[in-house]
């Protein structure tokens, strides 16, 4: 229904795909399902292959599709398309442009997740000066401990050493996220591959 509706233009298709864009994504959760959203979509645009590689672009731009599904589909479609001689489209070639921007855009998803990596690197670095600074300060007001600033000093760097080691296990927590998504992102580039 929502590639009926979107079928009017492609401004009409990324606006029902935006604002239906959950629900898909609630629907389409295993690669034959995702691979059933794609048929639908190809019998809607089998008459424009211009538009069929923009829906199908558009599907995997908004991670609607597995870009590994958009390649099992496309050499499917192709293999269709190359074997069948009442085929309607007669030149299926746009269909190496799908594979082409499925593969372009999972190695663009490899990098960012990698730039992503690299910061939070940097940010636990950064938090692990902070919570170095922060002991040091720490031991330097203990040993000072002569009248009551001293005292509101050591729970001034308490705070801030509680604080550090909150912004440490944060960063720690990124890139054991990242760094899986990374390890996700390589596995499925080396699968493209």
């Amino acid at each position: 229904v929502v590639f009926m509706l979107a079928s009017k233009s492609f401004t009409h298709l990324v606006t029902y795909l935006d604002r239906y864009a959950a629900l898909i994504k609630c629907v389409a959760t295993t690669s034959p399902l995702q691979q059933m959203l794609i048929d639908v979509a190809g019998d809607m645009w089998n008459s424009s292959p211009q538009h069929l590689s923009l829906v199908v672009e558009r599907l995997m731009a908004s991670m609607l599709v597995d870009n590994l599904v958009i390649v099992d589909w496309t050499l499917h479609k192709w293999s269709q398309m190359v074997n069948t001689p009442s085929n309607p489209n007669p030149n299926p070639l746009f269909l190496w442009n799908v594979l082409v921007i499925a593969v372009n855009k999972t190695l663009y998803r490899a990098k960012d997740l990698e730039r992503s990596v690299t910061d939070a690197h940097d940010r636990l670095n950064n938090a692990r000066k902070l919570e170095t600074t922060s002991r040091e300060h720490l031991q330097k007001v203990s040993e000072e401990i002569s009248d009551q600033r001293a005292l509101t000093e050591v729970e001034l760097a308490e705070t801030r050493l509680e604080h550090a080691t909150v912004e440490t296990q944060k960063a720690r927590s990124d890139i054991e996220g990242v760094e899986g998504k990374v390890a996700e992102g390589r596995e499925e580039v080396r699968r493209l591959l």
